[in-house]
């Protein structure tokens, strides 16, 4: 269901003028993971909304023209609230530098960026020990996304050669419930198949990171 933020900031897109995981790790990347599915399946919604209207990856495409970093302009993807590393379900999204040179495809990386962002806070925030990431869902469509998480998190990104995740899971479990396999592990390393990797490009994001970051620190406060 979207919500009225989501639509917000999809109408100000339209109106712009201008491998290893450490034992200790597994469990918290899950856990990191969840707490960003609120978040990443609203920007699924907005950019599957987007890619609709734009015909395809021209949305990637105005979105890999403007650049890294936005060319200065940083978004906080809070639009149902916050979980990691802060709890606060007043938390609010917004769009921060916006000036007139600033057009779609700035404000399409923006959101892209934000997201990345994110997901380095969250594991700088757990402490995970890991050199991969694997991604499923509609944000694993997009190359460029998929990129700039790479690039953001120094970390490799792998998508799967099996597109329904969820149901890919509950094979898995199945498996080891009938007797197939006798562990998730084995299991994982015997029907898990990875479709193409993502390795950072040397892409240096540390100032749009500390931006973000500072943003987030200023405006991401409860309403008491």
């Amino acid at each position: 269901m979207k919500t009225n933020s989501i639509v917000t900031v999809f109408n100000l897109l339209n109106s712009a003028k201008i491998n290893k995981v450490s034992d200790s790790g597994k469990i918290k990347v899950v856990k990191a993971v969840r707490q960003m599915k609120p978040i990443a399946t609203s920007f699924d919604e907005l950019l599957n909304d987007a890619r609709e209207k734009l015909k395809g990856e021209e949305h990637d495409e105005m979105a890999e023209k403007a650049g890294p970093g936005a060319e200065g302009l940083t978004m906080l993807p809070h639009l149902c609230g916050s979980t990691m590393p802060v709890y606060n379900p007043d938390a609010r999204g917004a769009f921060w530098g916006m000036t007139l040179a600033h057009g779609k495809g700035h404000f399409a990386r923006a959101i892209l960026e934000a997201v990345a962002f994110t997901l380095k806070d969250d594991l700088e925030c757990i402490g995970a020990e890991a050199d991969e990431i694997r991604i499923t869902g509609g944000g694993a469509t997009s190359p460029l996304w998929a990129q700039i998480k790479a690039d953001v998190t120094g970390l490799n990104l792998s998508t799967l050669q099996e597109k329904e995740s969820a149901c890919l899971g509950t094979a898995i479990m199945a498996g080891v419930g009938c007797g197939v396999y006798s562990s998730i592990e084995e299991a994982c390393k015997g029907i898990i198949k990875t479709k193409k990797t993502y390795s950072p490009q040397g892409v240096d994001y540390t100032k749009a990171y500390n931006k973000y970051k500072k943003l987030d620190k200023l405006l991401n406060i409860s309403e008491d």
